[in-house]
């Protein structure tokens, strides 16, 4: 009879096992680390645009943009800006959502002289313009000599500290989506040349492909920052970027707030880095619960002690009955 109830605890506790590493997968499988979307569209009615700036608020993180070209002079550089956010040269926002006349899928700009900006070109030239951000500028009549070469950036900066997953660009022309981003954590000093202000930085050079529509750069590396600046690859290398050129507008940023609370919108990433702390926790408090009952009955230590014997590393080797028993 001995026999039969010592096998009887046995099950129950085998039982239990099973339902507490089920409970544990379970749970940590849908713990969420909040992904959030900072979307930069016209038709998004929480974009606030002030005199330079265009921003909005995202699961407790204000994001704030502003646009700036950088105009090449030999080996080195200047950078102009921000640019406003009113209109410019043939009534076209200069920088914001609206810069091609019409609703923007996101963030462009038309770099121009303006009071203060004295840019050596312009986006607007043989009856084209540039609406989004890219690495070309046509000649101003009164400005001596051809324009310096350039590209143009935005500069977003974050309230709290965030973790960038990604970036994602929209057509501007039939030019390319390529990128350059650099991500750190004090504000840049623009009034310095650019290598100058962006040192301490991280560069990363991002390629499109040959498709249309919104493209999507996936990053690494961007955690916990403060800042970040996404601009048009140059016509010809320059420091720590490389040579693409394109047009594009920025659409969206993918992001995870380094300490903002889950809020609506998020999306549920996995998160099972905790398993394993969960679960030795859970099976020690299942297995001193045992204890603690065989000790009660005075019996029962050997027997766990030949149950806990029977699990390693790899697993437990015995099955796991899981009906006939109430755990």
């Amino acid at each position: 009879m001995s026999h039969h109830v010592a096998a009887f605890q046995q099950s129950k506790i085998m039982a239990l096992f099973g339902t507490v590493v089920c409970l544990i997968y379970s749970v940590a499988l849908t713990t969420p680390v909040h992904a959030v979307i900072a979307d930069w569209s016209s038709t998004n009615s929480n974009i606030i645009t002030g005199p330079t700036t265009v921003s909005e608020a995202v699961d407790g993180v204000t994001i704030t943009s502003q646009a700036f070209t950088t105009e090449i002079d030999g080996t080195s550089s200047i950078i102009f800006g921000p640019f406003p956010t009113n209109t410019g040269f043939a009534r076209l926002q200069v920088f914001g959502t609206n810069t091609s006349g019409v609703r923007n899928p996101g963030l462009g700009l038309n770099s121009q002289p303006l009071n203060g900006i004295n840019v050596t070109g312009t986006d607007f030239g043989g009856g084209n313009f540039l609406p989004g951000f890219d690495d070309a500028q046509f000649d101003v009549a009164s400005v001596p000599g051809p324009a310096r070469p350039s590209f143009e950036f935005a500069l977003f900066s974050f309230s709290a500290p965030v973790s960038l997953n990604a970036v994602t660009v929209d057509d501007a022309s039939n030019f390319g989506r390529s990128i350059w981003v650099a991500s750190g954590t004090t504000l840049p000093d623009l009034s310095k040349d650019f290598l100058s202000a962006f040192q301490g930085f991280a560069f990363s050079n991002l390629f499109d492909d040959a498709t249309d529509g919104p493209f999507t750069h996936h990053l690494t590396g961007a955690t916990d920052i403060n800042y970040l600046a996404v601009g048009a690859l140059p016509s010809t290398p320059f420091g720590p970027l490389a040579s693409r050129g394109g047009q594009f507008y920025i659409t969206e940023l993918d992001f995870i707030p380094s300490s903002a609370e889950p809020g609506p919108g998020s999306t549920p990433v996995p998160e099972p880095s905790s398993i394993f702390m969960s679960a030795s926790g859970m099976m020690l408090l299942a297995a001193s619960r045992f204890r603690a009952r065989a000790a009660r009955r005075g019996r029962g230590a050997p027997r766990l002690a030949r149950l806990m014997a029977l699990c390693r590393p790899s697993g437990c080797r015995f099955p796991l009955p899981l009906s006939g028993f109430r755990v």
